[in-house]
């Protein structure tokens, strides 16, 4: 599996590992927008060295730190719109909000 749309579904945190316990460890695209989610755990994309495209429009999100994704070297786009960040700046200067 390349692409994991779960957009619209209801869940507030994302836990550390969850990709790598679930052996999706091959994504390129992650749509989550629209989730309600409120955290991320650091970890929680750790071995998706694969990810280029990742959606967390239309939570409630924060901060999303720069460590988040510290395996995600490929990662071109990461979409952030309509989350009531309080610091876009934190967000890794490689990855671009859109």
């Amino acid at each position: 599996m390349q692409v994991l749309d779960l957009s619209g579904n209801s869940f507030e945190t994302l836990p550390s590992d969850h990709f790598m316990r679930l052996s999706l460890i091959n994504l390129q695209k992650i749509y989550l927008s629209r989730c309600r989610l409120s955290h991320i755990n650091s970890r929680a994309f750790r071995g998706l060295s694969n990810l280029v495209d990742m959606d967390l429009a239309y939570n409630v999100l924060r901060e999303v730190p720069t460590s988040t994704f510290p395996d995600c070297q490929g990662l071109m786009r990461l979409i952030l719109s309509g989350n009531p960040r309080s610091e876009e700046r934190r967000v890794g200067k490689e990855c671009r909000s859109r």
